[in-house]
């Protein structure tokens, strides 16, 4: 299988999820693997709440570039 060099977002994707303790990358990427309907309540319930409100705004980033949500997803199933 040819292995292609990472992109440099792909490369700090994958250092900053390094950091997110391992239960949280577990959920996110099940957040994010998730149907639409699902990521709009994780959503909600976590905007509510102020010590989960940056993963809330990083969720709804992340509706706008699916792209950048793959790319994470990628880098979260590498770090698991």
């Amino acid at each position: 299988m040819l292995m292609l060099p990472l992109l440099p977002h792909e490369r700090r994707l994958r250092q900053a999820v390094r950091r997110f303790h391992p239960s949280v990358r577990r959920y996110l990427l099940q957040v994010l693997a998730s149907p639409a309907d699902i990521r709009a309540q994780v959503i909600q319930r976590w905007f509510e709440r102020e010590d989960t409100r940056p993963f809330a705004e990083l969720l709804i980033d992340l509706e706008s570039d699916r792209y950048m949500a793959l790319d994470l997803m990628d880098a979260l199933k590498q770090n698991r």
